[in-house]
């Protein structure tokens, strides 16, 4: 499992104000993928 950082936070807080758009992928602890956007 990866620590999610203070400067991660505040990318993915700020990114639509930045005009990105933010997709963030992650795996479940049975390996069933999750995608947000």
């Amino acid at each position: 499992m990866i620590e999610i950082t203070e400067q991660m936070k505040e990318l993915v807080n700020r990114n639509h104000a930045d005009g990105w758009d933010c997709t963030i992928g992650t795996v479940d602890k049975n390996g069933q993928p999750q995608l947000t956007l």
